[in-house]
């Protein structure tokens, strides 16, 4: 975030500040520094903020345009970020579509198994029903 500091002793306040905070470390407070020593130049301002600062919703302004932007960027980072679970799902279908063909072959061993079997049954009882009729064919 670029600040419209106001001189030389601003800038370097604030990277004293800045340094504070690095060296600090996570879960540790900086050191102390005197905020009056960081001045900002509000003259560079847009005539709108410079009013809306005037009202002293300058802060409810920023915020809300901050808002706004974080809004846009969600939007669009949703719309360029890869779907996560994407190859998750496709294992998953992958699996499924495996197991569904291993039970179609299955299905299949088994329906050609019962023709083999209808076919054999078939054969016999015609070959059965022959020979009873030759054999009454044969007494009459």
């Amino acid at each position: 975030i670029q600040l419209p500091l106001s001189g030389r002793g601003g800038r370097a306040a604030l990277q004293k500040l800045a340094a504070a905070m690095a060296a600090a470390g996570p879960g540790q407070s900086p050191q102390r520094s005197d905020p009056a020593s960081i001045r900002l130049d509000f003259s560079s301002l847009s005539e709108e903020r410079a009013r809306a600062a005037a009202d002293g919703s300058v802060a409810k302004l920023i915020e809300e345009e901050y808002r706004t932007e974080l809004r846009r960027l969600d939007t669009e980072l949703d719309q360029v970020r890869p779907n996560m679970k994407a190859m998750d799902q496709v294992k998953e279908a992958e699996g499924a579509a495996l197991e569904a063909e291993y039970e179609a072959q299955k299905a299949k061993k088994s329906m050609e198994d019962s023709e083999r079997s209808f076919e054999e049954v078939r054969v016999r009882r015609r070959d059965r029903f022959m020979r009873c009729f030759q054999a009454v064919q044969g007494q009459i």
